[in-house]
């Protein structure tokens, strides 16, 4: 599969058609599937797979090398590129940034909680094993051992 799937890239990279490449790769694959829209719009770096992810690097009408993903080989081509506005990626932004603080002054505190912590090991030293004598019967004493039979 992963040497069809070079073949296929090398095809892409030579401007061949997607959605055909891709329903050359359903067929090679034996699936039943019928290629449709092979088209993905306005994808941010982290909705992609970290493997996936390269293709950010790529420069407009350049074609990925064949990824290996989850879901199979993957081929990107990169069509056009675009800055988003920042009023569209404030909120988002703006929550990273709190989140990234919560997280840093919860690992503060974490660390000061151990650093200037100490245990008292006789208040959490293990219990005493169970007895079989009820509550508040004195300690058992030893039954007096009797003659064996026959003897005084």
């Amino acid at each position: 599969m992963k040497a069809e799937a070079e073949k296929l890239r090398a095809r892409a990279a030579a401007g061949a058609d997607f959605t055909k490449l891709q329903q050359e790769a359903y067929d090679f694959a034996g699936t039943k599937l019928t290629a449709s829209n092979t088209r993905v719009d306005k994808v941010k770096k982290t909705a992609m797979l970290p493997n996936d992810s390269s293709i950010f690097d790529l420069k407009k009408g350049e074609v990925s090398p064949v990824i290996t993903d989850p879901q199979g080989f993957m081929i990107y081509k990169v069509e056009d590129t675009q800055d988003q506005p920042l009023a569209d990626v404030k909120e988002e932004v703006s929550r990273a940034a709190q989140q990234e603080k919560l997280k840093s002054a919860s690992e503060e505190i974490q660390k000061a909680a151990t650093q200037n912590t100490t245990y008292d090991d006789a208040y959490f030293a293990a219990p005493p094993p169970p007895t079989l004598k009820k509550p508040g019967e004195p300690a058992a004493t030893p039954a007096p051992t009797a003659p064996p039979p026959g003897q005084k």
